[in-house]
């Protein structure tokens, strides 16, 4: 399972930082233990998620931080809870910071600026799916209900983000924090309204600007029966043995059904008489942002659409599941973590100490 990724790599949940376009990966286990994050507060509980940043425009080197998540405090008031004033997230917060440029752990502290979210017992909530962005030399994550925590791996220091208040307390609502063409954009999509902002950073004060918003009602009502560009890539009897019982054939895919054109501007659904209309119960879900244009990938009715935010036009990329998965459960095909993958071709990288070449740490 891949619990990360960012320009091209992707970390996984066995522990290791991989390049699926070469190849080529890199260890990082054993894990270190977590630092101390508040001193003498043994009712303080938290989860650890691992976040990996790589820019290979800047740096073949790659970092990976844990970052730690508050859990909910136990309800029973006759036990013991943190007082109403300590403050979360603390600062400094020492983090677990993974450099493929020593190939170490080290713990790194990082100093708050302005405000922290709130008071613990305020800010502590149920554990949930997180995105973050990276977006030169900062990374922005998701946290909690409420907030972004925006991280300058340049100077160390922390600074709280609020989420767009737009964004809060509907009925069912799809969340996606990520980047774009501009920058950091978040997105809300709740009952087909969708709504999306873009980070503005002048001076240092944070603020989310509305940039976007509309009713995707009409555009889903009705999906014509397409195969579209959506595959699964590298689905054998090898790598998941358990999506193809005896006696059924794995997938296989032709090359030619792998590429999208995104630049394309002459968008249009050709009517088609194969159709299938849209439950009145069914919710659409955000699947991510196109890195380099502003295009919104989203599911729904199990298929794929793109939306151009730029020129308001509306594209059904087909079938977001192969027809030789649907014979599994349903929890099987439900979609838990969603990214655009960009392929990075970067064969290796370099050695400790020879940072401006390309050699062997990579285990091909």
């Amino acid at each position: 399972m891949a619990l990360d990724h960012c320009d091209g790599l992707l970390l996984l949940e066995s522990g290791c930082v991989v390049n699926p376009a070469t190849k080529a990966w890199m260890d990082l286990t054993p894990y270190p233990p977590p630092p101390p994050l508040i001193e003498e507060q043994e009712e303080v509980k938290t989860y650890p998620e691992e976040h990996l940043v790589f820019d290979p425009t800047l740096s073949p080197h790659f970092e990976v931080l844990i970052i730690p998540h508050l859990l909910p405090f136990d309800k029973d008031r006759s036990k013991k809870q943190p007082p109403q004033n300590s403050a979360w997230p603390p600062s400094p917060l020492v983090l677990n910071v993974f450099s493929s440029r020593t190939r170490e752990w080290e713990e790194r502290p990082f100093v708050r600026e302005g405000e922290a979210a709130g008071a613990m017992a305020d800010v502590a909530s149920v554990r949930g799916t997180h995105y973050a962005a990276y977006w030169r030399g900062t990374l922005y994550v998701r946290c909690q209900s409420n907030f972004v925590m925006r991280l300058s791996l340049l100077d160390n220091k922390y600074r709280i983000i609020h989420r767009p208040v737009d964004a809060e307390a509907r009925e069912f609502s799809s969340r996606y924090l990520g980047k774009s063409k501009q920058g950091v954009y978040f997105a809300s999509l709740s009952k087909d309204r969708l709504l999306v902002w873009l980070l503005d950073e002048p001076c240092g004060d944070m603020k989310w600007v509305l940039m976007h918003q509309t009713d995707l009602g009409p555009s889903l009502a009705t999906s014509h029966k397409l195969d579209g560009h959506w595959i699964l890539h590298h689905i054998n009897y090898e790598c998941s043995t358990w999506l193809f019982p005896k006696g059924r054939k794995p997938l296989t895919l032709a090359r030619e059904n792998f590429e999208w054109n995104s630049d394309d501007d002459d968008i249009v659904n050709d009517a088609a008489e194969d159709t299938v209309k849209r439950r009145c119960d069914e919710y659409a879900l955000i699947l991510g942002f196109r890195p380099y244009k502003e295009i919104l990938f989203i599911e729904s009715m199990d298929r794929g659409y793109a939306y151009h935010l730029s020129s308001s036009k509306f594209e059904e990329l087909g079938k977001l599941h192969p027809v030789s998965l649907h014979g599994l459960p349903n929890e099987h095909l439900d979609v838990e973590l969603s990214f655009p993958y960009t392929p990075c071709w970067i064969e290796e990288f370099p050695q400790p100490e020879l940072d401006c070449k390309l050699n062997s740490i990579w285990k091909p």
